[in-house]
């Protein structure tokens, strides 16, 4: 016999969406660091479309030995506070089950050698229809 410990659904899988812009909602955030980052995950649902329901990750920088990384975050983060009409966030799940446009990509992680959804712009719904061209944004 041999001693495991799997617990049902402990791995998620996400989805790998096109490119384009959807209107998603956070369903879960967590934080993590190490000495060498801190960083925010937030998990988006896709709130309509064709794609419904999928979800995928974002990662949010807010301490990074990148500063291209950590300017990203932080514009990220900005344009959240944005969206929702913020002066500060101070905890993330004020920002669950709150629709807004992402714009995503597939991108490849060549460590592990696999597709993922990478978000790389938010915008607040009604700015850009979502079925739209996809235009310079």
């Amino acid at each position: 016999m041999v001693a495991i410990d799997f617990k049902a659904k402990s791995i998620v899988v996400f989805d790998v969406i096109p490119d384009g812009d959807y209107i998603v909602e956070i369903v879960e955030s967590y934080g993590e660091g190490s000495t060498s980052y801190d960083r925010i995950t937030f998990i988006f649902r896709v709130v309509s479309g064709k794609y419904q329901n999928c979800r995928f990750r974002d990662t949010i920088y807010l301490r990074h030995k990148s500063l291209k990384a950590l300017a990203l975050g932080v514009k990220k983060l900005n344009t959240l506070c944005e969206i929702f009409n913020l002066d500060s966030i101070t905890e993330t799940e004020i920002l669950h089950k709150k629709p807004f446009i992402a714009r995503v990509s597939i991108r490849i992680n060549k460590d592990r050698d696999e597709e993922y959804t990478f978000a790389y712009g938010y915008k607040k719904v009604g700015v850009m229809n979502p079925n739209q061209e996809i235009a310079k944004w």
